[in-house]
């Protein structure tokens, strides 16, 4: 069986998320009550997503893209621009861009 190509892009979007998702997690339990709970879920969600995209698990690149949906949401609502954008280029690449795509498909 042949293995599938990994996009250079993927590579650095899955380390990114597993970088935030480790900080996230180390950064909670220096957090209050309930705040630690919600990031530390958040820190795991970005991390288990890392990982996964790094191992091209098909599912993984649907959870991506709907938390950089739900991240862009939350930045239009808030006006970050910056975060607007990037999050919009996040979420056309892991959605439109064809070698991505094949690179998640199950076949």
């Amino acid at each position: 069986m042949q293995e599938k190509k990994r996009p250079l892009g993927i590579v650095v979007l899955s380390i990114f998320n597993i970088i935030v998702g480790i900080l996230v997690i180390l950064g909670s339990f220096d957090m209050a009550s309930e705040i630690w709970l919600i990031l530390f879920g958040l820190g795991l969600f970005a991390l288990v997503v890392g990982i996964g995209l790094f191992r091209l698990e098909p599912w993984a690149r649907y959870l991506a893209i709907t938390g950089y949906t739900v991240n862009l949401f939350v930045s239009l609502s808030q006006r970050d621009y910056i975060n607007i954008f990037i999050s919009s280029i996040i979420i056309w690449y892991l959605r439109w861009n064809e070698e991505v795509r094949n690179a998640f498909s199950v076949s």
